[in-house]
């Protein structure tokens, strides 16, 4: 077989490009038959796949047949096929060598920049291009569309080192540094930039004025706090972090940023005295437990200052938490500031707060420990005795916390609290359900109700009179002034106290009806009849109608059973009296407070006087026939009743009158006989 033949069978038998390209070389070489050769590169073109494909053919094109035009043809069908910069590199690099035309290679680089998606990617393309052409220039013209994906202060920082790592161009990279602070919004931002300042460019100077830059951007204290921070890290710089918490103690006023103001200079400036005075200025932001003792348990760490500490704890009691909660402040001043007597002021307010049996026995457990001064004796022998009792009748105790806490009303728990004293004698701890009450009564009742069941189970004249002065300013009327009376004279037997609200009350009197309602209460109360006599004769001088001195003359009456005052405040009611209906209501006054004949007969008498119409004379008649059964004197009234109507329109009226009461029919009858002539 001939070499021809031998090279036609290898033909037959490529499988890649790189068989074709080789197979090329060797007709070339070994047969000299170049038109040969370019048909086997042009089947070699239809096996093309890759960029590395096409780059095989390429050189071996050039090499082979020295046709450097065909060569470019395939090196710009292998940059239509490259997918990525990395594959776009890599022609470059090659056409650089094959073709030695920068102009193309610079077209494939353009290419290849549109690929580049990240800051990275640009970097690489523009060291491949100083690399492959040794032309710095077009490098940085690369490397400066990747300033254009800067957004985030990582990008710029990522971007810088570029620039210093590849052209270590100081002064592009200072004005990278500037254009990042304008997309700086955060300190975190304005730290990362000036750590990128530091690293690249070691220049303090530089980074200082960074964040000098930042106090104007950034608005709120817990910013300049953070920036303080910052300078102390990066900086080293204690004297600008002070004046940066300076501004920061001027701008927070919230107390949880002053306590970390206050931290963040205790860590790195180590002022115990500027700590406590911003922890002062935290204290009267705060109104809960919670802060309270956070800001205390953070003076005692961090300032060691226990006056200022107990104070504090002393306020976080003041919030009106669970007795639990108490106690950890009771044993945190005890232990930790020292003040016994505050602690045991705080375990009396603990002790009213127990709502579970496990509650009390730490909070008596507490008072035992802690209350170890003489006066406090009793109340340690009460609370052990209290311990002793919940042991023992612990079912008892269970079921009254449940009902404790189901209690919604004042009556219920004054129930509660007498049952508790009744069943087991603990004074404190009805002592405490009567507390409880109290903050649960809205009406004057409940109240004195309360006073009643203090007085009964616990002796507690203070307790109980505290009460009373509360009632005494919420009084309004005098069912309820009787009531106070009533409830003082029963507890405290104070009849000083009560003729002193009495006193008080006659000062207000202004009408004879504020008179007489004070006498009353005064003899109800009091039984002092001297007194509400006088108050009944400032009530008769007050008097100005009928009905004032009928409620006079029938409260002297009912109250001091003195008939001949009374008659003679009605003989002046009288005198306001001048036809049937103003006698009508006198005299059923009269006859029912009094039910005196001989005094009615005397009013009538004095009607009789008076009256001038027909039905007036009717009606007196009427009456003196049916309380007297005096004929007699009913006919003399009838007869001056004719004489009023003779000429009037009532003739018919007095006949039927006189018919029925005196059953005198003839008279009756001229009467009618002379109304119908009229």
């Amino acid at each position: 077989m001939g070499l021809k033949e031998e090279l036609q069978e290898k033909q037959q038998e490529c499988q890649t490009v790189s068989d074709y390209v080789d197979l090329a070389r060797g007709v070339i070489e070994k047969v000299s038959d170049e038109e040969w050769a370019k048909k086997i590169y042009e089947e070699a073109a239809e096996w093309c796949m890759s960029s590395q494909d096409y780059i095989t053919l390429a050189k071996g094109i050039i090499e082979g047949l020295g046709d450097k035009e065909k060569g470019k043809e395939i090196y710009g069908q292998a940059r239509d096929v490259c997918a990525t910069t990395q594959e776009l590199m890599e022609l470059a690099k090659s056409a650089a060598i094959d073709i030695a035309d920068t102009d193309y290679v610079k077209d494939i680089y353009s290419v290849a920049q549109a690929k580049c998606g990240k800051i990275g990617d640009y970097l690489t393309l523009a060291k491949n291009t100083i690399e492959v052409l040794s032309d710095i220039t077009y490098g940085k013209e690369i490397y400066k569309k990747a300033q254009e994906k800067c957004g985030k202060i990582a990008d710029y920082n990522e971007f810088v080192a570029g620039v210093l790592s590849l052209f270590d161009d100081r002064e592009w990279a200072a004005e990278a540094y500037d254009k990042a602070q304008g997309d700086c919004k955060t300190v975190n931002d304005y730290s990362a930039l000036v750590k990128g300042v530091l690293e690249g460019l070691s220049d303090k100077d530089y980074a200082k004025s960074i964040y000098q830059n930042a106090e104007a951007k950034l608005a709120s204290g817990t910013d300049f706090i953070n920036l303080a921070q910052s300078v102390i890290t990066d900086l080293e710089d204690r004297e600008y972090a002070k004046t940066l918490y300076q501004k920061a103690e001027e701008k927070i006023d919230a107390g949880k940023d002053y306590m970390n103001l206050a931290k963040s200079v205790l860590d790195n400036l180590d002022d115990k005295a500027w700590a406590l005075a911003i922890y002062k200025k935290a204290e009267p932001t705060f109104d809960t437990f919670g802060d309270y003792l956070s800001l205390a348990e953070a003076v005692l760490e961090n300032t060691e200052d226990v006056s200022f500490a107990g104070e504090v704890y002393n306020k976080a009691a003041s919030t009106n938490p669970p007795a639990a909660e108490l106690v950890s402040v009771a044993v945190a001043l005890a232990e930790k500031t020292g003040d016994k007597p505050s602690a045991v002021e705080i375990l009396k307010q603990a002790e009213n707060k127990v709502e579970t049996l496990e509650e009390f026995k730490k909070v008596g457990e507490a008072i035992v420990k802690y209350a170890d001064d003489a006066d406090d004796q009793e109340w340690i022998d009460q609370t052990n005795l209290q311990l002793e009792k919940r042991e023992t009748h612990a079912d008892l105790y269970i079921d009254f916390i449940k009902r404790e806490k189901e209690c919604e009303t004042s009556s219920s728990l004054l129930n509660l609290a007498h049952e508790v004293v009744d069943k087991v004698e603990d004074i404190p701890f009805a002592r405490k359900l009567y507390m409880k009450a109290e903050g649960l009564c809205r009406f004057f009742s409940d109240y004195k109700k309360l006073a009643e069941g203090i007085n009964k189970d616990l002796s507690d004249t203070t307790w109980v009179r505290r009460i009373y002065e509360k009632l005494e300013e919420r009084c309004t009327d005098y069912y309820d002034y009787n009531q106070l009376v009533e409830g003082i004279l029963e507890t405290l037997e104070d009849k000083e106290w009560v003729r002193k609200i009495y006193r008080g009350l006659e000062d207000r009197c202004a009408k004879e009806t504020d008179y007489v309602k004070l006498a009353r209460v005064i003899i109800e109360g009091l039984g002092d009849k001297e007194w509400a006599r006088k108050l009944y004769a400032q009530a008769e001088d007050r008097c100005h109608t009928r009905f004032d001195y009928v409620c006079v003359a029938n409260a002297v009456f009912e109250s001091l059973g003195d008939k001949d005052w009374a008659k003679a405040i009605y003989r002046k009611a009288e005198a306001h009296c001048s036809d049937r209906f103003h006698y009508e209501y006198l005299t059923s006054q009269i006859r029912v407070h009094l039910g005196d004949d001989e005094f009615m007969k005397v009013v009538y008498i004095g009607a009789e006087g008076k009256f001038k119409d027909a039905l007036d004379f009717i009606y007196l008649a009427e009456n003196v026939i049916r309380y007297f059964s005096d004929n007699a004197w009913a006919k003399s009234i009838y007869v001056s009743a004719e004489k009023a109507t003779r000429r009037g329109p009532y003739l018919g009226a007095l006949a039927d009158s006189i018919s029925l009461h005196l059953n005198a029919q003839m008279w009756a009858t001229r009467l009618r006989k002379l109304a119908a002539k009229t």
